[in-house]
């Protein structure tokens, strides 16, 4: 009996290195990941964006609505793909929106746009350039599609 007590004990003392190391490896991982979500969140809370005169969003629309022409001129002229086109647009009226409201909308996914209810112009919008940029055989309707985008720049309130 001596020597069974005595190995359940010596199988006890075995499990302590591991908490241990799992202490160890993921303390740390918690501890980067909740800072990060505060600093993230004190980013946001902390800025406090100018708004833009009456003048000021009249040229930041001009400069936008430029730029989607010099686009479609580049896609009519042969130098970009339909779906080079598609992604240029996508960026293009992306940055018009961080530009015109201070919400970095250039990284959010279609999800995150459809969350946001003052952005259902812009999701609408990515949600069709998505079915052309994304597939394997890229078809859209390029008149259409930068209709569309002048359009959203041009009543985006």
């Amino acid at each position: 009996m001596d020597v069974t007590v005595t190995l359940q004990e010596n199988m006890a003392y075995w499990i302590w290195p591991y908490i241990a190391v799992g202490l160890i490896v993921i303390c740390p991982i918690i501890f980067l990941t909740v800072r990060k979500l505060i600093e993230k969140k004190k980013a946001g809370a902390g800025t406090v964006r100018k708004l833009l005169s009456p003048a000021e969003k009249e040229s930041l629309r001009g400069e936008y609505l430029g730029r989607v022409d010099s686009i479609y001129s580049e896609y009519r002229n042969g130098r970009l793909s339909i779906r080079k086109c598609y992604q240029k647009l996508s960026l293009c009226v992306r940055g018009f929106v961080t530009a015109y409201t201070g919400v970095p909308v250039i990284r959010c996914t279609l999800s995150d746009l459809k969350r946001m209810k003052n952005m259902v112009p812009l999701a609408e919008l990515i949600e069709n350039y998505y079915q052309v940029e994304f597939p394997i055989q890229s078809v859209g309707d390029v008149d259409r599609t930068v209709k569309e985008t002048k359009w959203v720049i041009q009543k985006w309130i």
